[in-house]
């Protein structure tokens, strides 16, 4: 068995869904505000574009990120492809 990767979202291409494994380091009101717009361990985000700022999609809502929040959020590839 492949080991689980330790990709961030600040890694994935545009154009790749990957599901979030965990969150690490984000401040307390910056957490909520990531659950709230349903950026949670399980959920599945799709990357728009990563430049100015990342621009992704979860759930069907269009969110940005800064860069330093993309580097925190790790993810796993969607079954069946690979980052």
């Amino acid at each position: 068995a492949r080991e689980r990767s330790h990709a961030t979202l600040a890694d994935v291409p545009p154009g790749q869904s990957v599901v979030v494994m965990e969150i690490e380091d984000v401040a307390g009101d910056r957490l909520a505000r990531l659950a709230h717009l349903g950026v949670l361990p399980g959920a599945v985000v799709r990357v728009l574009r990563r430049r100015p700022v990342w621009i992704v999609e979860v759930d069907g809502a269009t969110l940005a990120l800064d860069p330093d929040v993309a580097a925190r959020i790790r993810v796993s590839p969607m079954e069946g492809s690979s980052l």
